[in-house]
């Protein structure tokens, strides 16, 4: 429960129109004294009935509040609240630190919430530990609101060159091949790219053909992508990570391990790329991982094998993938970073050219909906075409990018030769 000074400070903050409009939406009723929560009633009433006041007038609030509330209040009561309203009048300047003071009230109120559900693990029943990760999630995203909750921050108003700086998406990481220039444009931050194939098509050879790209393209001081794979081994991801970088096979590296790894340290950076191998991993596991890192792409090997938090234990397999989704969409916009998730293809998708998205393992349409682009490939049963590969863009959500051709954003169908070996695919010029 809150002390009665943080409730009195609390009150004095909320004394101004600006403040109230900033801050009340963030302070819910087990946070507080049964006396503040009434009293922040009565301020919300007199703001409303006193349009044009910018402060609570305490003297005359206090008239008001105490004639409207005397009878449903009581003498004993009444006369707390009357007490509380005669501290502030003696002295109503409230705390210089606003932000620090909200973020105690958000802290009370979800510490209130891991309580409770512990009390009911000590009481004998099966409630999911996953549920005190998700309070945590929440509370960090509140605090993070509490210092960036103006009405300038949340709304967006007019700024045409803005929008079409952003819509001609200047900059941005371009991929290593060329066709996906054309159609598809650079990648930015907030940007989901997701990857479908069959098993044994190639799909993690695309992704390090494409992160090897991409990695070069950041600055020096700030190369940071994440593999977060929970299928392969992490040493499999890794070889498929340095052929791909070096365009040559595991055989041409275990020839010169060393030169080939003091290449990388001097090129790339020891530290650039990083594998999270964790077979079990959380989307609470992950953000942590990502908040720690801050990576500019994450790669997601497989997405939809992320476990949720409890809560969604029921949840058709359909819908478990979309939120998983939603959770590779949140981390891009929330941390300014490409999520690239790669997804199983399901038998439809066997021995097909072209994959499109309804082809992708259990999604239906919610996966779909979460991401911007969708790349298929698709491989068929030919020992003649066993090198060739068919890119599908599926989905293009994206804005034109400056080397964009408008034609092939509606269409964009490409035969790709694909060296399996080196972890490379390359355009095929005709």
């Amino acid at each position: 429960m809150a002390t009665e000074y943080g409730d009195l400070d609390l009150l004095k903050l909320m004394g101004t129109r600006e403040s109230f409009d900033k801050y009340n939406h963030f302070i819910l009723e087990a946070a507080v004294l049964e006396e503040t929560w009434h009293l922040l009633e009565g301020m919300r009433e007199y703001y409303s009935s006193h349009p044009a006041a910018t402060e609570v007038e305490w003297s005359g609030f206090r008239t008001h509040y105490m004639v409207k509330a005397a009878t449903a209040l009581g003498p004993v009561r009444g006369g707390m609240h009357a007490a509380i309203i005669d501290a502030i009048i003696s002295d109503p300047e409230p705390s210089p630190k606003a932000d620090e003071l909200i973020e105690y009230f958000v802290g009370l109120h979800h510490a209130t919430k891991i309580r409770n559900h512990v009390d009911k693990i000590i009481g004998g029943k099966n409630v999911p530990l996953d549920e005190v990760h998700t309070i945590l999630e929440e509370f960090d995203k509140d605090v993070a609101l509490v210092s960036d909750s103006s009405l300038e921050d949340v709304l967006s108003f007019s700024d045409m060159e803005a929008v079409y700086d952003k819509i001609y998406r200047a900059g941005g990481l371009e991929w290593r091949l060329e066709d996906l220039n054309v159609s598809i444009g650079p990648l930015h931050g907030g940007d989901q790219v997701c990857v479908t194939a069959c098993p044994n098509v190639g799909k993690t050879r695309f992704i390090t053909n494409e992160i090897t790209h991409f990695v070069t393209q950041l600055d020096p001081d700030d190369r940071r992508i994440l593999f977060v794979n929970n299928e392969e081994s992490k040493e499999a991801i890794w070889n498929a990570i340095y052929c791909s970088y070096f365009n040559v096979t595991d055989d041409d590296v275990l020839k010169n391990v060393a030169k080939y790894e003091e290449k990388w340290n001097k090129d790339v950076g020891e530290k650039a790329i990083a594998v999270y191998q964790n077979s079990s991993a959380t989307t609470a596991d992950i953000e942590r991982v990502i908040k720690a890192f801050r990576p500019k792409v994450v790669v997601f090997n497989q997405l939809y094998k992320v476990r949720l938090p409890g809560r969604h234990a029921k949840a058709t397999d359909a819908e478990q993938y979309r939120l998983t989704y939603q959770f590779g969409r949140n981390m891009a916009d929330k941390y300014d970073l490409v999520s690239m998730p790669a997804h199983q293809a399901g038998a439809l998708a066997a021995g097909e050219k072209w994959v499109t998205q309804e082809m992708m393992y259990g999604s239906k349409t919610g996966v779909a909906g979460e991401c911007d682009v969708i790349i298929g490939i698709g491989k068929v049963y030919d020992p003649m075409l066993k090198s060739q590969r068919y890119i599908n863009v599926a989905r293009n959500k994206l804005p034109s990018g400056p080397r964009t051709v408008p034609a092939l954003r509606e269409d964009s169908h490409f035969e790709v030769k694909f060296r399996g070996a080196k972890g490379r695919y390359e355009t095929i010029e005709y």
